[in-house]
């Protein structure tokens, strides 16, 4: 049908742009397949430029691979390929953060209790936001780009830094 055409043609032009900022064919397939390939844009804008592999932020915080993976992971972030680029800046700081905790002599096994308590009440906190702010913003008809414009065009007023829109390359929807 013409509409399924229309549908099948945004979701292209969205992978591209989404493709067009740095995104890996990985991490869009894990979008489509976990069907939230709309909010990735604001994912991505939200939480900025996945930048680092595990190794790097290793590296760079002083944490050990196999620490850090188990952290991430008690924290409810998937476990991410090798040389998979899955992490921010923020993520880095953080993690210098959590190796200040462990030198000052926190131990390891209440730090990934703590991440596992901090990653279950971040599920919940984003399921209430989605039934709230995001379910509201489909309107029958809407393509994933629609959508998905529509969503970084919503995030922009939380987004200080105005970096939403840039997303995906527009300024409107």
């Amino acid at each position: 049908t013409p509409a399924d055409k229309a549908q099948q043609e945004a979701r292209a032009a969205l992978i591209e742009r989404l493709r067009a900022r740095g995104q890996s064919d990985r991490a869009i397939a894990a979008a489509e397949r976990e069907d939230r390939l709309a909010t990735f844009a604001v994912e991505i804008a939200l939480g900025g430029d996945r930048r680092h592999t595990l190794t790097g932020v290793c590296r760079l915080s002083g944490l050990s691979p196999d620490f850090l993976r188990k952290l991430m992971q008690a924290s409810g972030r998937p476990a991410p390929v090798p040389r998979e680029r899955a992490y921010t800046d923020d993520d880095v700081e953080l993690a210098r953060r959590i190796k200040l905790f462990i030198d000052a002599g926190i131990p390891r096994d209440g730090l990934l209790e703590t991440a596992r308590v901090i990653g279950q009440g971040m599920s919940q906190t984003a399921e209430a936001i989605r039934r709230t702010t995001v379910s509201p913003l489909v309107q029958p008809g809407d393509t994933d780009l629609t959508l998905a414009l529509r969503y970084v065009h919503a995030a922009r007023p939380v987004n200080f830094d105005g970096i939403a829109v840039g997303v995906l390359g527009i300024d409107a929807y």
